[in-house]
């Protein structure tokens, strides 16, 4: 899902070293009755229209009993809807609600392994709310058109369908059938199999899929649509449909003809880097909606309008969130992640290389806002739909985390060869972060638990202050590393370094796996510039990369601990005692700190109880020689 509005919401509401075998951080808040029954088959028949949030019909649930035996049936249905009456096994039930839960009461006690078939008629008139409307009728004002849609992601789904939100629990297949006026259309989950007039004045819409599906990814869309739809060929043999239902109004086809066709070389594209297009069987397409964003409904996109990125999101989520969907909404990175950074992939593969940097820059800068956010949604916000999807956390930091693995692998190969092991090994099924991890590490051949504890379990990002000096041809290099967030949290990371010449330029590639790390190049020109991370891979923050004039050696002369630092800073001289020197604690805007007198002392002792967190330097000199040593406090 991509919301441009909810954007708003998020920024106006929110401004946010965990291991990852920490159960607690994992909610266990699911009810017990979700594991009474698996569902098998879904048949929607309702009626409704593009001017109101009216609804008449029936459900059917078809499922398979996994308890000893079942006597009560639950499931969810806002209680603002009227049930007028439940069948199970084609016997009339009796039913208990309790607010949105509702109890059947079997008349047959059914056991495990058994099949079980709920009816349910019911009615009314459906009242969205939360940050997400699961049932909306609006009129476009753009278009003048009115149009009625459900967007069920995440707990939605029970505003307008009785349900289990599960989403371990895919259902196995699925008809939707929608009853609308008649010069109306419904675009809906998989394949339209039919349409039937019923009566004078309506048609029924037949759509059936049987792909497994979420709860929260069927879907339908109600307006007077036309319908623009073509074939394209994937590989060598298959042709998938794309179906596009859009408004029936003047100059919007010729208006937007180009846009929709970008779907093309999108689904080629993810199809030769993720693997086939998962349900080329039935087909790919949209429904525009006023719903200000889009929403990766299955086999059937719902969106606003045809905005490049947009299509490219929406659609890298058949493969990451509908293929494979994350298994609890804590996961949610696993969804939207990896559908945002499919948009770089795109620009990078099917526009420019240039604009593929420019949008991980972007993507970067955006998460640099959440200075001590965690892409890890923690158990207190499990159902929290503000911090689900968080735009700077779930969509653009969890983009961030996967361009810095495909930078620690430094394998493309290695890449996308995980991404796609992963799709097949979970395919319409739910994973989790240490799924994905898992395959990370058998097919990299090492570790990686480092890496996810501090970029998605950890919180905030590293600031870096790099300071340098040119010696014949050597030249050192002091990295200093503080965190934005979590104070005792370390970034250890690789990235790249260029050195800049009057005439060319070398790049080397370093590791750092402490705060405070020195590094060594041999270089045969004067360097005129350092760039770190000049292809932008890794999030973070650069506060200064300064050349450090000609000095004498501090090493030679005293030696400055604990570096880092929290409470006090000793100064210890190697001489018998030292000159009469000035020792000062600066920061790195020049701001003069500490400072006393080192004559005739073997040490001094500063208390640095008071000081920020942050990177300072100590300068220590008279007249005649200055030495400088960069020194980082930790909370």
């Amino acid at each position: 899902m991509k919301l441009y509005y909810a954007v708003l919401l998020i920024f106006t509401f929110f401004c946010f070293k965990i291991s990852l075998s920490a159960q607690s951080l994992y909610s266990n808040n699911v009810p017990k009755w979700y594991n009474d029954y698996d569902i098998n088959f879904y048949k929607i028949d309702l009626e409704a229209n593009d001017t109101s949030q009216q609804l008449l019909g029936n459900v059917t649930i078809q499922g398979t009993v996994k308890i000893n035996v079942l006597d009560t049936f639950r499931f969810e249905l806002v209680e603002a809807l009227t049930i007028d009456s439940v069948i199970v096994n084609s016997q009339k039930a009796k039913i208990k609600r309790i607010t949105d839960l509702v109890k059947v009461v079997l008349p047959k006690l059914i056991s495990n392994g058994e099949s079980v078939s709920v009816t349910v008629y019911y009615r009314g008139t459906i009242v969205a709310d939360g940050f997400l409307s699961s049932f909306s009728s609006k009129i476009d004002t753009k278009w003048k058109i009115p149009v009625t849609w459900t967007l069920s992601e995440p707990l939605g789904a029970k505003l307008w369908l009785p349900c289990k939100q599960f989403l371990p629990d895919k259902i196995d297949s699925a008809y939707i059938f929608i009853t609308v006026p008649k010069n109306r259309k419904v675009g809906s989950n998989g394949v339209l199999t039919g349409i039937t007039p019923i009566g004078a004045t309506k048609l029924r819409f037949e759509w059936k899929t049987r792909y497994p599906t979420a709860y929260y990814l069927l879907s339908f869309a109600i307006a007077d649509y036309e319908d623009y739809s073509f074939y394209i060929k994937i590989g060598k043999t298959d042709s998938v449909l794309v179906q596009n239902f859009i408004y029936n109004r003047p100059n919007y086809f010729t208006n937007n003809k180009e846009l929709i066709d970008e779907t093309k070389p999108l689904l080629q594209f993810y199809s030769s880097v993720f693997g086939m297009y998962p349900f080329a069987n039935e087909k790919y397409g949209h429904c525009v909606a006023p719903i200000g964003g889009g929403m990766e409904h299955q086999t059937m996109t719902t969106l606003v309008n045809f905005d490049y990125l947009l299509v490219a999101h929406e659609l890298a989520h058949q493969w990451f969130g509908d293929w494979v969907t994350c298994s609890t909404w804590q996961d949610i990175w696993l969804n939207e992640g990896f559908a945002s950074y499919a948009e770089y992939l795109a620009l990078d593969s099917l526009r420019s290389h240039d604009k593929a940097l420019e949008w991980i820059y972007n993507a970067h800068s955006s998460a640099l806002h959440q200075a001590s956010g965690s892409v890890f949604v923690p158990a207190k916000d499990a159902e929290n739909e503000l911090r689900i999807f968080d735009y700077q956390l779930s969509y653009k930091k969890g983009a961030s985390i996967i361009h810095m693995l495909r930078n620690e692998l430094n394998n493309d190969s290695i890449f996308f060869k995980l991404l796609r092991t992963y799709l097949q090994k979970h395919k319409n099924s739910v994973a989790n972060l240490s799924d994905f991890q898992s395959i990370v590490n058998e097919l990299s051949g090492n570790d990686y638990s480092w890496f996810f504890n501090q970029w998605y379990f950890g919180k905030g990002y590293p600031v870096y202050d790099y300071s340098w000096k040119q010696q014949n041809d050597t030249l050192t290099l002091l990295s200093v590393q503080t965190a934005s967030g979590d104070s005792s949290l370390l970034f250890k990371m690789s990235y790249n370094i260029r050195f800049e010449f009057e005439y060319g330029d070398t790049t080397f590639r370093v590791f750092q796996d402490s705060a405070t790390k020195g590094f060594k190049f041999g270089l045969q020109k004067n360097v005129e510039r350092i760039v770190i991370d000049p292809d932008d891979f890794n999030l973070k923050r650069i506060t200064n990369i300064s050349k450090v004039p000609d000095l004498p050696s501090s090493d030679d002369y005293m030696r400055v601990s604990p570096n880092p630092f929290t409470l006090e800073l000793n100064i210890r001289f190697k001489s018998e005692s030292a000159r009469d020197c000035t020792a000062k604690v600066v920061d790195l805007k020049g701001n003069v700190l500490l400072e006393q007198n080192t004559k005739h002392k073997k040490a001094i002792l500063f208390d640095t109880s008071k000081l920020s967190a942050g990177v300072y330097i100590i300068y220590v000199y008279d007249e005649n020689r200055r030495y400088v040593r960069k020194v980082i406090k930790r909370r």
